[in-house]
Order: C-alpha cells, then sequence, then structure tokens
C-alpha cells in the first residue's frame, strides 16, 4: 500500500482547514492506510480531535519516494518541492479556490507541474475546472453533528443573531449599524442582540448558536465554509454571503426574488436554506437580515420550511459521510 504524507503548515491560529486536514489524516489511520503528517520543526497549532493522530514527522526528517503519495493544502507551493523532487504523486487539497494561484511564482503556472487537485466542493472543482481545464475530485468537509445539534429551545423573548467578525469584519460591523439605524430595529429596541463569536473553541461556539435565531454569514471568500452549516446544525436561519463556495450546499429561500449565483448549482435534495446576498452586497444582507427577523416574529411558514431544509441539508454533511468520502477517495488513489 502507498504511504500517504500530508504537509501541515504551521499555522499559529485556529483554522477551519488545518481541522479538516486533521480530520482527514486520522479517518484514513484508524481505517489501516499508511499515512503521517508533516509538521516544520516547529509545528503550529493543532486540534483537539476526538481520535487518534497518525505519526508526525518533522519537515527536516522527510524523506519521499516514487512510491509515496504527497498532499499539500492550496497556497503552500514551496511544500510542493519535495514531492516533485522525489517524483512521487503530488497532490494539491484546494480548500479555498481563492488562494490557488496566490503563491505560485513568476513564470510558472501548474500546468507545467506534475501535480493534481482535489477539491472542497463543487464550487471549488468549478473553478479549477474553468481555470486549469482539470476535473478534480471532491472532497467535502463535514461536521459533528453531536456537538452541533438542534437545542430543546430557543428564546421567545430576545431574537439573537450570531457573527463571526474574524473574516471581513468591517463589513460585519456595517452590516449590523445599517440594520439598526432603519426601523424595524428601532420598533424592537431591546429585544435583538448581536453576539460576536471570536476567540472560542467549538464547544463553546456550539452554545452560542444554539441560543441563536438567525446567524449572518459574512466570510469570504471562502471553499465550503462550516459555520453556515453549523449554525444550520442549531437551528439558526442562516443569512448573508456565501463565498462562492458555499454554493455547495446554500440554496435560496426565495430563488424568484434573491440573488443567485452566475455558477450552475448541482442538484441537491434540499429546499433554500437561507437568505443569501452577493458577497460584499452590504445593502442586500440588511434586507435579508431584517426579512429573517420577521420570520422569527411572525413564526410564519417561510421560517420554518427554511429551517427545515436547513435540517435536510446537514445530513449531507457529517463526519460519517466525511469518512466515507477520504476513505472511498484514497482506495482509488492508493489502489
Amino acid at each position: 500500500m502507498k504511504k500517504t504524507y500530508i504537509f501541515i503548515p504551521p499555522l499559529k491560529k485556529t483554522s477551519g482547514g488545518l481541522v479538516v486536514l486533521y480530520r482527514l489524516a486520522s479517518f484514513l489511520y484508524h481505517k489501516g492506510f499508511k499515512v503521517y503528517l508533516v509538521c516544520m520543526d516547529k509545528p503550529g497549532w493543532q486540534p483537539s480531535i476526538d481520535s487518534d493522530l497518525p505519526p508526525i514527522i518533522k519537515w527536516s526528517d522527510l524523506s519521499l519516494t516514487e512510491e509515496d503519495i504527497w498532499l499539500i493544502p492550496e497556497g503552500w507551493f514551496n511544500a510542493l518541492l519535495p514531492g516533485i523532487q522525489a517524483n512521487a504523486t503530488c497532490y494539491v487539497y484546494c480548500q479555498n479556490w481563492a488562494y490557488l494561484f496566490s503563491a505560485l511564482p513568476e513564470n510558472i503556472s501548474w500546468q507545467d507541474l506534475p501535480v493534481s487537485f482535489i477539491a472542497v466542493s463543487h464550487p471549488v472543482a468549478e473553478f479549477i475546472k474553468d481555470t486549469l481545464q482539470v476535473i478534480s475530485p471532491i472532497l467535502r468537509p463535514g461536521i459533528d453533528t453531536n456537538l452541533f445539534s438542534l437545542p430543546d429551545s430557543k428564546s421567545s423573548d430576545i431574537l439573537n443573531i450570531a457573527y463571526m467578525p474574524r473574516k471581513n469584519s468591517a463589513l460585519a460591523k456595517q452590516i449590523i449599524t445599517i440594520f439598526q439605524t432603519r426601523t424595524l430595529a428601532k420598533q424592537l429596541k431591546n429585544k435583538i442582540r448581536f453576539f460576536a463569536i471570536s476567540g472560542l473553541n467549538a464547544r463553546e461556539v456550539a452554545t452560542i448558536l444554539k441560543k441563536s435565531h438567525i446567524f449572518l454569514a459574512t466570510g469570504f471568500p471562502e471553499g465550503c465554509p462550516l459555520p453556515p452549516l453549523e449554525a444550520m446544525a442549531c437551528g439558526c436561519l442562516p443569512v448573508g454571503f456565501s463565498g462562492f463556495g458555499g454554493w455547495d450546499y446554500m440554496r435560496q429561500a426565495l430563488p424568484e426574488n434573491g440573488y443567485n449565483p452566475r455558477l450552475k448549482l448541482r442538484p441537491v435534495p434540499w429546499q433554500g436554506n437561507g437568505l443569501y446576498s452577493a458577497d460584499g452586497d452590504v445593502i442586500d444582507a440588511v434586507l435579508n437580515l431584517e426579512m429573517a427577523v420577521q420570520w422569527w416574529l411572525d413564526s410564519s411558514d417561510e421560517l420554518y420550511k427554511t429551517l427545515h431544509a436547513g435540517q435536510e441539508t446537514i445530513k449531507h454533511y457529517t463526519l460519517e459521510n466525511q469518512k466515507k468520502q477520504v476513505i472511498a477517495l484514497w482506495r482509488n488513489l492508493t489502489a
């Protein structure tokens, strides 16, 4: 069986992309694949996941052969060199389309290199196809549905809106400020609260989402954003931006009136699961946020239909589904 070596970037802060890499490695390791994590001599942030991790090899001790698989995330071009020099089978796991070309040296193109690609979502796979004319297998992430799940109930007195200011915090602030200056927010006075989710662990994030009614998504660009999925799992109505990659699972709850991307969306078994705007369209996001608030105030049929669609969506983004996809793909890659 071929050995798989996975490069782990030395990031200092929490990263959803790093969690995906660690989980991928853990799934393979516990299924009996020969897999190793490759970290810099001074490793960066590491997540705490439920299962044991594969052996860790220091970068200075790495020795690849042509029989090995060398996997790196996009944006770390220099990490490819050991794999290319050893004539190993090299893969770039593209978790964010926006960084695929960001680290390429001048006068070098992906087509010049012996590299294949794995996409994190359908939009990312389409981006790779449109830019590089390459078909990529898709390996979607999953969320911990034991942690992110429906609460017994949500407050009927206060309407809570959660958001994550780590990405595009200025836009989030602008949306909130404009929302608060308009008539609906003034009428509701102290009945709406905004929660900024920052610097918290997964359990703390889940606690806030379970108390929240709406999740304001302001992150872009994205490859397959997990926070809106986690919010859906906790019974929140997502409102905001897709980051492009979110269209892997995001479907407009008002398709006849709301924004839809130029991207041809893949068929899915669920209906509209949120109110989405074009990335950066602050006014549309404010109007959608007001609509979401009104749906909750009215206990509208649209609200419960959309929340139900969110629960149907989550069934396809569990850790178990992610594990099955990882194992099926690696059986093909190592055959």
